[in-house]
């Protein structure tokens, strides 16, 4: 009888142990993303294939809308700031897509045969795509549940921990000419994944190096907020602390001078993005 009983202790707390769900919103970890760009008439001299890195983690927490998120760190080009993961292994993206405060990328409790909406955030739209294996693999040191999708003959792979296949932020993300694929995967700058080449620097290092390249001014601002740059060729976005855009242009000149006479008094944050980096800066308005 004592064996049987050690016997059902073990199995039973093998399986315990197999259902410990590991979170993909996790300040510890860092993605590469490759975006590969397919230029179908291109210049003369210009290449017919580009290959651009997005490098991607987990910032602060933040307050949006009432909700707690986390900022997404470095360079993408998905229309949303902010991540979160619920209790129910679920993890949104805000914005979301169709004027939603908030979209759904991943559920790792779905089932063989569920459905979801994803949203597909080049067109603003959701696509339902639907759940055609759900297994078990080894993959980054660790046994995790891999979740297998498929929309109009697209196939999109789910890896627990670590998120889509084609990349941390890019779940059912369908662009017209170009591929997003996950190229590699670190947690505490250790590199765990890779399907090529990879960054070996830290997250810090990459953005922190980018956001010394420009100066804001005054901080805290009243009428006018000055961004001074080497760089000409950028994007500024301005959100509120509750993630609603306030203020989006084009930077062409070396310095940018910004009307914030007509913000309300509190916090924003400013990011500025060229095509391979993020920096994100915050800004008193009084």
């Amino acid at each position: 009888m004592k064996k049987y009983f050690f016997l059902l202790f073990v199995v039973s707390s093998q399986i315990i142990t197999s259902q410990v769900y590991e979170s993909i919103v996790d300040q510890t970890k860092q993605w590469d993303t490759l975006e590969t760009v397919y230029d179908v008439a291109p210049a003369p001299g210009d290449p017919e294939v580009s290959y651009y890195t997005r490098s991607n983690s987990i910032g602060g927490s933040i307050m949006v809308n009432g909700v707690s998120y986390n900022e997404i760190i470095g360079n993408h080009n998905v229309g949303a700031n902010y991540i979160r993961e619920n209790a129910n292994n679920q993890v949104y993206l805000s914005p979301g897509v169709n004027g939603d405060s908030e979209s759904l990328i991943y559920d790792f409790t779905l089932l063989l045969g569920d459905t979801i909406d994803l949203p597909e955030y080049f067109s603003n739209q959701y696509l339902t795509w639907t759940v055609t294996d759900v297994t078990t693999v080894f993959m980054a040191n660790s046994n995790r549940k891999q979740i297998t999708l498929e929309w109009n003959g697209n196939i999109e792979i789910w890896y627990e921990g670590i998120g889509s296949s084609k990349g941390f932020l890019y779940s059912g993300y369908m662009p017209i000419d170009f591929d997003e694929n996950l190229s590699c995967y670190f947690q505490n700058n250790n590199l765990l994944h890779s399907t090529g080449t990879c960054n070996t620097a830290s997250i810090e290092e990459r953005n922190s190096s980018f956001a010394e390249k420009f100066n804001l001014f005054p901080n805290p601002a009243n009428k006018q907020l000055n961004i001074s740059s080497s760089l000409t060729d950028y994007s500024i976005e301005i959100y509120s602390i509750l993630g609603a855009s306030v203020l989006k242009t084009k930077s062409t000149t070396v310095l940018n001078q910004l009307d914030i006479s007509n913000l309300e008094q509190g916090f924003y944050l400013i990011i500025l993005k060229t095509e391979t980096n993020t920096a994100t800066f915050k800004l008193v308005k009084n």
